[in-house]
């Protein structure tokens, strides 16, 4: 909005930096509106004040200087664990008793607070939202029934998902000598790929066949194709890969041959390949969004918020990172005359209910206790401010010692639901098992 109110305006600003402080002297010929200095908001906010500002898309971690008088400050809430220099400078010693007595405390444990709300936010988002299909795989062909902890031995393929897995051994020990789907769908039909590119191939077979997230992007709910009129519980749709890796994926693939029909671009659509058809990938696609939305059918799509999109690219023995990708987004029901036993996952998720619920009163609770917590600091900065020292920042500290209590007792409750949830052997995991979360309630 600052750049649309003075777009029209003129000033004056470095030509090279467009720093409004790089420009000491200023004529009347280096006098030009906003817009023709400024390509928008973001490039007006980070460059007008050399640097002092960063454009921020995420406004619950952003400073504003918009409010009404009369209104409490609203960056009172911004980033408040981000800490203040720890040393004045050189020259500078301001007087801190009163500061320090009570409201620096105050500041302290509020900070203290919220990052264990953040913590305990963190866990029950993990924990909590589940629907019924704990562990099922949802996506069928060459997948296990329910996903498990794998021993994929000296298998040269997917033992990043080890922890948890939908695919067998088995499976994991010819995907990379692509004979997995036959001898029409190998992607060496035009000669082999660089060792660059074939990585990307044996990872997103890895990730179709190994990560029981894929089944939440199954096609069909109902595990059937009405154009084919078949059966088709294998295809997934529209699941969102993050935008850096399908680009990295071009880049690392542009120059290798391969064969997609010409209409659709898709690998599927050409199950015949002459090598009058074979063409570099730069000539098929235009770039990673084309080439990860249509070489597999429109399987994927290209997601430039990364927080919300899926990967195949870890190592081995890190955690799977998509663990913590949409964990609200549902899984499917299961196929027709696919019922996988998930009887052991059931009673361990029953067993857990009441200590998940507690917590999740607990936590909208310590919410309302932080909020208080946070106008009282703006009440004692004000006293001191006035020095008007009536005893009430003093009541204040006894408050928070109080409450303090209640935040570790709640943390130990984390701890000991994290244990309990270990237990679960990996039948609690996000977007499944059957505890439910009111929308809005974290």
């Amino acid at each position: 909005s600052f750049y649309e109110d003075c777009k029209n305006d003129n000033f004056c600003a470095n030509d090279d930096t467009k720093s409004f402080f790089d420009e000491v002297t200023c004529e009347a010929s280096q006098c030009r509106p906003f817009s023709a200095i400024y390509s928008g908001g973001k490039e007006m906010c980070e460059k007008l004040w050399d640097g002092a500002f960063v454009y921020e898309g995420n406004e619950t971690h952003a400073y504003t200087w918009d409010w009404a008088v009369g209104e409490s400050n609203p960056n009172n809430a911004i980033l408040p664990s981000k800490a203040y220099p720890e040393n004045h400078c050189p020259s500078e010693n301001p007087e801190m008793a009163e500061c320090y007595t009570p409201t620096y405390e105050v500041d302290a444990r509020v900070n203290f607070v919220e990052s264990r709300v953040d913590a305990m936010e963190q866990h029950m988002e993990e924990a909590l939202g589940h629907d019924e299909g704990c562990g099922t795989c949802h996506a069928i062909y060459h997948h296990k029934e329910v996903s498990s902890p794998t021993d994929f031995g000296t298998v040269q393929a997917c033992g990043q998902y080890k922890d948890n897995a939908c695919c067998t051994a088995e499976t994991a020990n010819v995907v990379h000598n692509d004979e997995l789907y036959g001898e029409e769908y190998r992607w060496d039909r035009c000669g082999a790929l660089s060792e660059k590119c074939q990585r990307h191939f044996v990872n997103e077979a890895c990730l179709y066949e190994c990560d029981v997230h894929v089944g939440k992007w199954r096609k069909h709910d109902d595990c059937f194709d009405e154009v084919a009129g078949e059966e088709n519980k294998w295809q997934i749709s529209g699941m969102p890969l993050k935008a850096s890796l399908c680009d990295s994926f071009y880049e690392d693939c542009k120059n290798d041959n391969f064969c997609a029909n010409d209409d659709t671009k898709s690998f599927f659509d050409e199950v015949t390949c002459e090598a009058s058809q074979c063409r570099p990938f730069s000539a098929i696609y235009s770039g990673g969004k084309e080439m990860c939305e249509k070489l597999w059918d429109g399987a994927f799509v290209y997601e430039g918020n990364e927080t919300h999109a899926y990967t195949w690219d870890w190592a081995v023995g890190e955690s799977n990172p998509n663990n913590n990708i949409l964990p609200t987004t549902m899984f499917p029901d299961n196929c027709p005359g696919h019922s996988p036993d998930q009887t052991a996952c059931h009673s361990v998720l029953s067993n857990n209910d009441a200590e998940l619920s507690g917590l999740k009163a607990e936590n909208k609770k310590l919410h309302t206790l932080v909020e208080t917590l946070q106008a009282q600091v703006e009440s004692v900065v004000k006293d001191v401010a006035g020095d008007d020292n009536d005893g009430e920042g003093f009541a204040i500290a006894g408050f928070v010692v109080g409450f303090l209590a209640l935040a570790l007792a709640i943390i130990a409750m984390v701890v000991a639901l994290k244990a309990s949830k270990t237990s679960m052997n990996n039948c609690l995991k996000p977007g499944q098992g059957h505890v439910t979360l009111e929308e809005g309630a974290i």
